[in-house]
């Protein structure tokens, strides 16, 4: 096996390796050639952009790339990126050479735990944070397709197991209400009836629902809402429209529907009415 690693374009270590970035000048923090970084990764890592959207990080170009072992296994990589942090020094910590690396090493954070200082700092910067509708969608396009592999999903479910997955009755109210709410197009309406049609709540679950929404006073856009829908389909079954059907009293309304249960349609359905 080689020494050193031949940074060709489009060629990349075989198997688990570390690398370093080096800098491309003098600083404060050291000399031009001197390892402000280590890493460990597969394939393109160590060309990939590091940091997060507010912030990427990287070397100008590849020469300031080195590759300091590959092959390994990805435990053997682990041990040689503790290695090489503890070798080369945090600036930070110790006064050594890196400036990037904020932990140990050995995978993603691993053995580090955040100070106290630290925890406050972060919740108070997360606190009442809200998503721009831009910043949604790019989240969204970037989990469009995505699926688990079925050995992320075993692992799910084996830390869900034996947990309790039922929703509070407040919760279940609360996302009753936020979806009364919500704006659905034709498409998922029709979806969703077409799942409910024939399905009825047992007996157990009337009292469970009738019971957390007692004391519970409904918004009057809600009421609004049920008795326009409730409109909208007596109108379309008695074949007229919502506006003759608002029209009518409760009366009326009740006569229509005994002659419709009779069997009349049509005109019979409206003789005397218009």
């Amino acid at each position: 096996m080689p020494t050193t690693f031949q940074n060709k374009a489009g060629c990349r270590p075989p198997g688990c390796y570390t690398y370093a970035y080096l800098r491309a000048s003098d600083s404060a923090n050291g000399p031009a050639g001197s390892p402000w970084y280590v890493g460990k990764g597969t394939g393109n890592r160590a060309w990939a952009r590091h940091g997060s959207p507010k912030k990427y990080w990287a070397p100008p170009s590849n020469e300031f790339i080195v590759i300091l072992k590959w092959g390994m296994t990805n435990e053997e990589a682990n041990r040689h990126e503790i290695y090489m942090i503890a070798v080369l020094g945090n600036r930070f910590k110790d006064g050594g050479f890196l400036t990037n690396n904020y932990n140990e090493g050995g995978g993603s954070g691993n053995g580090y735990v955040r100070t106290e200082e630290e925890r406050a700092r972060l919740s108070a910067a997360l606190r009442g944070r809200v998503f721009s509708d831009d910043h949604k969608k790019r989240l969204s396009a970037s989990r469009s397709g995505f699926q688990m592999s079925e050995d992320q999903k075993r692992k799910i479910a084996a830390s869900l197991r034996g947990k309790s997955k039922s929703v509070s009755p407040q919760g279940k109210l609360a996302i009753a209400i936020s979806n009364q709410s919500r704006e659905w197009t034709a498409e998922a309406r029709k979806k969703v009836a077409d799942a409910r049609r024939g399905s009825r709540h047992s007996d157990q679950t009337r009292a469970k629902m009738s019971e957390i929404r007692k004391g519970v006073s409904q918004p009057a856009h809600q009421t609004q809402a049920i008795i326009a829908a409730r409109y909208r389909k007596s109108a379309e079954k008695m074949g007229v429209s919502v506006k003759f059907w608002s029209e009518l009293t409760d009366k009326q309304r009740g006569m229509l529907r005994t002659r419709y249960r009779r069997g009349k349609r049509g005109a019979a359905l409206l003789e005397g009415l218009l």
